[in-house]
């Protein structure tokens, strides 16, 4: 029965791994959003890992960075009202990895709740 629990135990954290890939794509694909809608804020910063990235975005207003931080995106008016094709795509990919993200954390949160079900009741 050990083995089972090894099991789990190693299903779980491939599947908090693909959590995690999915929220720093979010994160990477929004700040692409913001570097495209905000280009005069965003001028010398390449990429979201750059370390000074976070610096730049708590240099917008509190209602962007908030919208930024957040793991769920959703769309702003602004970003409905672009007619730049640029900022359409990236939005239709983040809401696409948007539905992945919450895919697979309630897949995460069903495997940990049939996880401890089952490891309580052995």
């Amino acid at each position: 029965m050990d083995y089972l629990n090894h099991i789990f135990v190693i299903i779980f954290i491939l599947l908090l791994i693909i959590v995690i890939t999915f929220l720093l794509r979010k994160q990477s694909l929004h700040f692409k959003l913001l570097k495209e809608m905000y280009p005069h804020y965003l001028k010398g910063i390449k990429s979201f890992y750059n370390p000074l990235s976070a610096i730049y975005i708590l240099g917008f207003d509190l209602g962007i960075a908030f919208w930024f931080s957040i793991p769920i995106y959703w769309v702003k008016d602004s970003v409905k009202k672009s007619c730049d094709k640029h900022i359409i795509l990236l939005n239709k990919k983040l809401l696409r990895n948007n539905t992945l993200i919450v895919y697979s954390v309630s897949l995460l949160l069903i495997w940990w709740f049939l996880g401890v079900v089952f490891i309580a009741y052995k």
